[in-house]
């Protein structure tokens, strides 16, 4: 398996829908919403990922691994819950905008003595796809 291959392995692994795992995984930024879902289905579909997937999953659940479908469960929890403070409900939403990217691009400045030119760092909720 590619190491793109095994990144969408665990990221589905750990909760992602597999066309948000393509996405990350692959450089998909100009492909239309239906090729995305054609690739990662046909992905998918290859025995090597599926064998992957299965123990990574197992690893997992043995592990008791806290997933990312997890924490989203329960942020709706808060959110939808009848008892939730409105800040409570807040953070929650902002906490899911991030964890799916949701929120808007963050730039971080890096500058010191021995740099000769100043850094900028923009980073998102997920990781950037690579180029394939």
């Amino acid at each position: 398996m590619t190491p793109k291959q095994e990144q969408f392995v665990r990221l589905v692994a750990e909760g992602a829908s597999q066309s948000d795992a393509y996405r990350q995984a692959f450089n998909a930024a100009n492909m239309k919403d239906a090729t995305i879902r054609k690739r990662a289905s046909e992905l998918m579909r290859h025995g090597a990922v599926k064998g992957m997937l299965r123990e990574l999953r197992q690893e997992m659940a043995a592990s008791g691994l806290w997933m990312r479908q997890q924490s989203a469960q329960a942020l709706i929890g808060v959110v939808n819950g009848p008892e939730g403070a409105p800040r409570d409900v807040i953070a929650a939403v902002a906490a899911l905008n991030k964890m799916f990217g949701y929120d808007a691009p963050e730039k971080h400045e890096v500058t010191g003595p021995e740099m000769p030119t100043k850094i900028i760092l923009v980073a998102s909720g997920t990781p950037e796809a690579d180029d394939e």
